[in-house]
């Protein structure tokens, strides 16, 4: 008797079943790697915007150090600025009252 060419292989059905069943396999692995790369993926870009705003914050900080600085030292320009300029004008005023204190003498030692 010959034997048959296709003893000891699988059934076309047998062979379908094994080819469902692999690529319902495959899809379910697709689907779990999908769901894991998203989560991941939203996982690090909440990291990134996190640090960003921790960045921003920082530098927010900072800034608002450099600011505050900055005009106590203008308003220290200012008040020292103000305070001669102040007593420029009591100087003046000062030889302003001897100057006509002096001619008010002279006035009345010529009267």
């Amino acid at each position: 008797q010959v034997p048959s060419l296709t003893a000891g292989l699988p059934t076309p059905d047998a062979v379908a079943a094994q080819k469902e069943a692999f690529a319902k396999n495959l899809e379910k692995q697709l689907r779990e790697g999908v769901v894991l790369l998203t989560a991941t993926h939203k996982q690090k870009t909440e990291q990134l915007h996190t640090s960003a705003n921790e960045q921003v914050n920082q530098y927010n900080i900072m800034l608002d150090q450099q600011v505050k600085e900055q005009e106590f030292l203008l308003n220290k320009q200012y008040n020292q600025q103000l305070s001669m300029l102040q007593s420029a004008a009591q100087q003046q005023m000062a030889e302003l009252q001897q100057q006509a204190e002096l001619l008010l003498r002279e006035w009345e030692a010529d009267s």
